[in-house]
């Protein structure tokens, strides 16, 4: 949020960017949690469930709607974003999911 808030001096799209951390890093660690014992870096973490897929897909479509449409812009104060906050969003998504499989990797060699 505030680096978000810090580059573009503007509170509705350091929201929205926060959001979509939010939005993201969940989607990340969804993928994580789907091998417990194992690591996510498998090809498997992506099939097996198609319930996963459908509900990112529904989140994904929720998410823009709220970041998009005029309507949900005036509801929720939020303002449409662009590549760089996206970028920024997928990173630390991505930060999160390496540190959550970090974490898993520290437990199954601590047992």
């Amino acid at each position: 949020f505030l680096i978000t808030l810090d580059l573009s001096g503007d509170l509705p799209t350091a929201r929205t960017t926060a959001v979509t951390l939010l939005i993201l890093g969940q989607g990340a660690y969804l993928f994580n949690c789907r091998l417990l014992n194992t690591s996510a870096f498998t090809p498997r973490v992506l099939t097996g469930n198609p319930t996963i897929w459908i509900s990112v897909g529904i989140m994904m479509a929720l998410h823009l709607l709220f970041t998009y449409a005029p309507f949900m812009q005036a509801w929720f104060a939020s303002a449409p974003i662009g590549i760089l906050p996206w970028g920024l969003a997928a990173g630390f998504s991505a930060l999160i999911f390496l540190i959550v499989e970090a974490a898993k990797a520290w437990l199954r060699q601590s047992h």
